[in-house]
């Protein structure tokens, strides 16, 4: 029983991560005005500002509650969609180590 307790709460956690990516693609897709984004594309490469880079920030600590800290703004934090998810989720604790 413990078993499906464990993946039933990992099913959870697993939902509530792909609905905070989906969140954080739909507020890069709304500030660059790009869609359909490959997850491993340069977003510089397409057209991405820093300061689009701040008004995703923005919007991600308005839209999730959070303060980022002050070296989230990087260009390797932004270069790519994975990237950006991949630091938001360690942030938010979505990844275990």
């Amino acid at each position: 029983m413990v078993g499906v307790v464990h993946t039933v709460s990992h099913l959870g956690e697993r939902l509530v991560t792909d609905q905070i990516m989906d969140r954080v693609v739909r507020v890069v897709e709304r500030v660059t005005g790009m869609s359909a984004i490959d997850p491993a594309a340069n977003l510089f490469e397409r057209g991405m500002t820093s300061m689009m880079c701040v008004r995703i920030m923005v919007e991600i600590e308005s839209g999730l509650d959070v303060t980022l800290p002050e070296d989230f703004f990087s260009s390797d934090t932004f270069v790519t969609l994975d990237a950006l998810n991949g630091r938001v989720r360690a942030l938010l604790g979505g990844e275990r180590r």
